[in-house]
C-alpha cells in the first residue's frame, strides 16, 4: 500500500478555519522556538568542575581528593601523551578550585569566572563582586520590562509578556529563586535530580525567563483565537475543502461580538471576524446558487425531452 501523507483539509482564505490554522501554526512555532532556545542553552552551558572530577555537587573534600588522585593517575601526561595533556590540566584546575573552601563557595554561585577575580580573597570579597554583577544583570532585565510596558501599556490583550503585571511577577519570582541560590546554595534533592550547580540554574533563569514570557504571550494569543473562533472541524484531515457549518460558526461569532471592544485592537479584530463571516456566507450562498442552477438545468432538460409514444413502444 503506497504511503499517503497526512495533511489538513484546505481552508478557504479569509475563513474562520484559515484563522484557526494560522493560530495553531503560531502556537506550534512559539513552543518550538522556546524549546530550541532551552536545548541550545543547556548544550552551550559550561561543564561544571564537579563533572570534570566525576563527583556530585554534595561531594565531601575526601571524595574530591580521592577522585582527583584516580583521574590524575589515569590521565597523567606520562601515560596518555602530550596530545591529551589538556585533560590533565582541566582536572588539576578543577581540583585546585574545589579543594579550596572559599573558592568552592564562590564557584558554586558564580561559575568559573571567580578564578579570574584576583582582588578577591575572602567569601565577603567574592560575594560583593558577584552580587554587583548580578545586580547589573537584573537591572538590564528590569529595563527591558519597563521599555515594553511603555510601548504596550494601552494594549489590554497581552497580560503575560514583558512589562505586564503577571510578567513582572514571574520575573520577580525568578529573581527570588536566584537570590536564594546565591545566599543559601542549592538544596541537595535538587542537585541530585538535575545534576547541576547553582550558577548553572541561575544562568538559565537569567537568560530564559524573558524568552519564556515572549513565548507565553504568543501562546496565549493563539489559544485565545482558537477558543473564540476555532472548531474541531477546522482541523479535519483529507484532500477536500473544509465543509463549513454556518450555523455553528455564526453562533460562535455572535457570542464573541456581543462583548464590547475595549481597545482599538479589539475593535479591529471584531471587524476582521465580521468580514470573514460575510465572505464565508457569500461563499456558501454562491455554492447554493450553483447547486440550484444545476438542478434547474437538469429539470429543464427532463421537461424538454418528449415521452416515447405508445405505438413506438409496441413496435419495439
Amino acid at each position: 500500500m503506497p504511503f499517503k501523507p497526512l495533511k489538513l483539509r484546505t481552508a478557504n482564505p479569509g475563513s474562520l478555519a484559515s484563522g484557526s490554522h494560522r493560530a495553531a501554526a503560531y502556537l506550534i512555532a512559539a513552543i518550538g522556538l522556546f524549546a530550541f532556545r532551552l536545548v541550545r542553552e543547556i548544550l552551550d552551558m559550561e561543564t561544571s568542575m564537579y563533572t570534570v572530577l566525576h563527583v556530585g555537587y554534595n561531594a565531601t573534600e575526601g571524595d574530591i581528593r580521592k577522585s582527583y588522585r584516580e583521574l590524575a593517575r589515569i590521565y597523567h601526561p606520562d601515560k596518555v601523551g602530550p596530545e591529551k595533556e589538556h585533560i590533565f590540566v582541566g582536572i588539576h584546575d578543577a581540583y585546585s578550585t574545589l579543594a579550596d573552601p572559599v573558592l568552592r563557595f564562590a564557584y558554586d554561585r558564580f561559575g568559573a569566572q571567580v578564578t579570574e577575580w584576583r582582588h578577591a580573597s575572602s567569601v565577603h570579597d567574592y560575594m560583593a563582586t558577584g552580587m554587583e554583577m548580578f545586580f547589573y544583570a537584573q537591572l538590564y532585565i528590569i529595563g527591558i520590562h519597563a521599555f515594553n510596558w511603555l510601548i504596550s501599556r494601552h494594549d489590554a490583550r497581552n497580560i503575560y509578556t514583558l512589562g505586564t503585571y503577571w510578567g513582572a511577577l514571574l520575573q520577580l519570582a525568578a529573581i527570588a529563586v536566584q537570590l536564594y541560590f546565591l545566599t543559601q546554595g542549592m538544596p541537595a534533592w535538587l542537585a541530585r535530580s538535575t545534576g547541576s550547580v547553582p550558577f548553572q540554574i541561575n544562568l538559565l533563569l537569567l537568560r530564559l525567563v524573558p524568552s519564556f514570557l515572549l513565548a507565553l504571550e504568543s501562546c496565549a494569543d493563539a489559544i485565545q483565537r482558537l477558543l473564540t473562533s476555532g472548531s474541531r472541524k477546522h482541523f479535519a484531515f483529507g484532500d477536500a475543502h473544509i465543509e463549513h457549518d454556518i450555523d455553528a460558526e455564526s453562533s460562535r461569532l455572535m457570542n464573541y461580538l456581543q462583548e464590547d471592544p475595549r481597545t482599538l485592537v479589539d475593535a479591529q479584530e471584531h471587524l476582521e471576524l465580521v468580514a470573514s463571516g460575510i465572505l464565508q456566507l457569500e461563499e456558501r450562498i454562491l455554492l447554493l446558487a450553483d447547486g440550484v442552477a444545476k438542478s434547474a438545468a437538469m429539470l429543464n432538460t427532463t421537461a424538454s425531452t418528449p415521452p416515447p409514444s405508445p405505438r413506438s413502444s409496441i413496435s419495439s
